[in-house]
């Protein structure tokens, strides 16, 4: 059964317009016009034509708008709901791949198939920090939109910041045949005041980012250097898949997936950059990506206060 579309709350203003118009012609001007004499009379008359003409004119144009802003409105809700089946899909497979390694993994030690060694442990350990990140992430993300993103500051020694985040994701680069280096500048080696496992967080995302979107051979530095004002810049930056320019005033935003990121199905909870930014914010830093077109690499930068 077809249901009558409803007005929009637009068009329902153009409607009430119109009759508020039609009763101050009627009740108020037209009486008014009857009582002067003559001249006057044409004169109000010629006022009123000019007045009413604007407001048909006003009403159509009004009319054209509101049609228009609906469609926009309803193409916006679709846009949104297509967004949040792709999210439900993009996380349903996200938490699914992980999961299904550790269950086959169990599976396997359990009948005896596969020996519970070091190298076994090392990837059922990779599998629960990938769905411990995603879960801090998600939760992040939720916190960060009420602003009760919780920050623990302490004094964080760069060049062990970055050679931790390193150490953590040397193994997933080897796997890929990715190489990844630290280079911290002198001007940069010195303590920052931060929450260390926000920090963390911040450079596992950026790293796992630059990871994904790398080809065997290729390779990524995780930098630091000096900025001004008293701030320290630290840096990833890969010579992978890279970013159009249209991208890159939204790739911060929420879920927001490239062209080459939707094409090659690069996996990720489409929501690591957004909590990244918002950590860096939080600390009264700022974060950005700089790109030069796809196939060209990115770098993913920030700075933070570092008194």
């Amino acid at each position: 059964m077809i249901r009558p579309r409803s007005p929009g709350p637009l068009l329902m203003a153009v409607a009430l317009g119109t009759l508020a118009v039609t009763a101050l012609v009627d009740f108020v001007i037209w009486p008014l016009v009857l009582s002067r004499e003559s001249a006057e009379r044409v004169n109000v008359l010629a006022a009123l034509t000019g007045f009413v003409g604007a407001v048909v004119v006003s009403i159509s144009v009004s009319g054209v708008l509101a049609r228009r802003l609906d469609r926009s409105v309803a193409a916006r809700l679709e846009h949104s709901d297509r967004e949040r089946r792709r999210l439900l899909t993009d996380l349903a497979h996200e938490i699914r791949t992980p999961v299904s390694v550790l269950d086959g993994y169990l599976e396997a030690v359990q009948d005896g198939v596969v020996e519970p060694d070091a190298a076994t442990l090392a990837v059922l350990r990779a599998q629960t920090t990938r769905l411990a990140r995603l879960t801090d992430d998600l939760q992040s993300v939720s916190h960060a939109e009420e602003g009760a993103l919780d920050l623990r500051p302490t004094a964080v020694d760069v060049p062990e910041l970055l050679e931790a985040a390193a150490a953590a994701a040397r193994r997933g680069y080897a796997d890929r045949g990715v190489e990844l280096r630290v280079r911290v500048a002198p001007a940069a080696r010195r303590p920052l005041v931060a929450d260390r496992h926000r920090l963390d967080q911040v450079l596992a995302n950026l790293l796992s980012n630059a990871l994904r979107h790398s080809d065997p051979g290729g390779t990524v530095e995780l930098g630091a250097d000096a900025a001004p004002h008293r701030r320290v810049r630290i840096r990833v930056a890969d010579n992978g898949d890279g970013i159009a320019p249209h991208h890159l005033e939204s790739i911060f935003e929420r879920f927001y997936r490239t062209d080459i990121a939707r094409d090659r199905d690069h996996g990720g909870s489409g929501v690591g950059l957004t909590i990244s930014r918002a950590i860096v914010l939080a600390h009264d830093g700022h974060m950005w990506v700089e790109s030069e077109g796809e196939g060209r690499g990115a770098v993913f930068a920030f700075t933070l206060p570092a008194p």
